[in-house]
């Protein structure tokens, strides 16, 4: 397996090479805003944060209560990915170029795709790497 990468949530597998579906910190987990994830933990805590930065802040409270930030799909096995891409090899990248299936990426729900949602995710450390997908964040830059 290869090299961990640092990020400020704790070390992911890199991005690159050929496709795996054994990346030992990918975990199912629900956010306690409700939002059901299938990610490398680095991945899914950054998603946490912005979950909670989108939060609205009661005058009441001295803390935020988290907001979710929907996704329609996180992790995808090797499989699924080349199956995806030999469909349609324009919109879906090949299982050794995607994020998806190294628990790196999730697609926002288009209903509540919106520039606070896409603000928060940023400012945790995913970008919104294609112009033709609002929809799709990636997690780290780099690795």
């Amino acid at each position: 397996m290869s090299a961990t990468v640092p990020t400020r949530f704790g070390p992911i597998y890199p991005t690159i090479g050929p496709c795996r579906d054994d990346y030992p910190n990918i975990h199912e987990h629900t956010t306690p805003a409700g939002t059901t994830l299938r990610m490398q933990m680095p991945a899914i805590r950054a998603w946490e944060r912005a979950e909670l930065a989108n939060g609205r802040k009661y005058p009441w409270r001295e803390h935020r209560t988290p907001r979710a930030i929907p996704v329609t799909g996180t992790w995808r096995s090797c499989a699924l990915q080349a199956a995806l891409h030999d469909g349609d090899p324009d919109r879906y990248a090949s299982e050794d170029g995607s994020r998806h299936c190294r628990g790196l990426a999730g697609d926002i729900h288009t209903a509540y795709l919106d520039r606070r949602r896409r603000r928060c995710l940023v400012a945790e450390g995913y970008h919104f790497p294609r112009a033709d997908e609002p929809w799709h964040a990636s997690y780290h830059e780099s690795g």
